[in-house]
C-alpha cells in the first residue's frame, strides 16, 4: 500500500475533519473561504477522502513540511492560484496557512510529536490525535 502525503498543519485539524459532519466541514469551509457553496466538489473530494483513508487502520501516511499532499491538490485556492493570503482581510478569513509553510509544518509536527517524511499508519496518528 503506498503512503499517502499529509502536511503537518493539516494533522492539527484532521481529527475534526474526520469527525465532523459533512456539514460543518462545509461549513468551515465556506467560512473560511475555500469554498461557496456545500455542493462545491472541494468538500466531496476531502470529506470523503479522509474518512476513506483515516478508516483504514493500516493506511500508510508519509507526514511531510511544505509540500503538496492530498488536502492541497484538491484545494481550489492552489488550482485558481491564489492559495497565498496577500491583504489583511484575506489573512483574518483564511489564516496563515500559506504565509510560512515550512513554518507552519514544522510547528505543528513539533506540538503533535510526529516527524516530517516519516510513514505512520492511519492507526498510530488516530491514537496520538484521539480519534
Amino acid at each position: 500500500m503506498e503512503a499517502v502525503k499529509l502536511r503537518g498543519h493539516h494533522l492539527v485539524n484532521i481529527a475534526y475533519l474526520y469527525e465532523d459532519s459533512r456539514f460543518a466541514f462545509s461549513e468551515k469551509m465556506k467560512m473560511r473561504g475555500y469554498v461557496d457553496s456545500a455542493e462545491h466538489p472541494f468538500i466531496a473530494l476531502t470529506y470523503d477522502k479522509i474518512r476513506e483513508l483515516f478508516g483504514n487502520p493500516q493506511q500508510r501516511f508519509l507526514v511531510v513540511a511544505d509540500e503538496i499532499d492530498f488536502i492541497c491538490e484538491a484545494c481550489p485556492k492552489l488550482a485558481a492560484g491564489n492559495c497565498r493570503p496577500t491583504t489583511k482581510e484575506q489573512r483574518e478569513v483564511i489564516g496563515d496557512a500559506f504565509l510560512h509553510e515550512s513554518e507552519r509544518d514544522d510547528a505543528a509536527l513539533r506540538m503533535l510529536g510526529f516527524k516530517a517524511n516519516q510513514n505512520y499508519t492511519a492507526e498510530e496518528i488516530r491514537n496520538r490525535m484521539g480519534f
